[in-house]
């Protein structure tokens, strides 16, 4: 009975899967919005600027070396990303067992 307890996979509530879906694709987002600041600045900065910044990388630093990595790479859209996703991602993994 024991080794039949032990594989049978533990069921969580729909609330607790969507919580815990959604906090990892958080984390995900807490991870990785620095790039993504990145990427936006790099993609709205004028064709003439962007020739004159160099390669992305050399963007970054310059960006770093003036506001900072908090300020200027990792809290732009942290807050609003991790909504998001958080709901997304809660929402479609979490549900996902029950309704397939």
């Amino acid at each position: 009975a024991a080794a039949v307890a032990a594989a049978t996979p533990r069921k969580d509530s729909v609330p607790a899967q969507i919580v815990l879906s959604g906090g990892v694709g958080s984390l995900i987002i807490l991870v990785t919005n620095p790039l993504d600041c990145l990427r936006v600045r790099w993609q709205v900065m004028p064709r003439a600027d962007r020739q004159t910044a160099g390669s992305i990388w050399d963007y970054a630093r310059g960006v770093v070396a003036r506001e900072g990595m908090a300020t200027g790479l990792w809290r732009p859209g942290l807050v609003a990303n991790m909504l998001a996703v958080f709901n997304c991602t809660g929402i479609r993994i979490g549900v996902y067992p029950t309704v397939r």
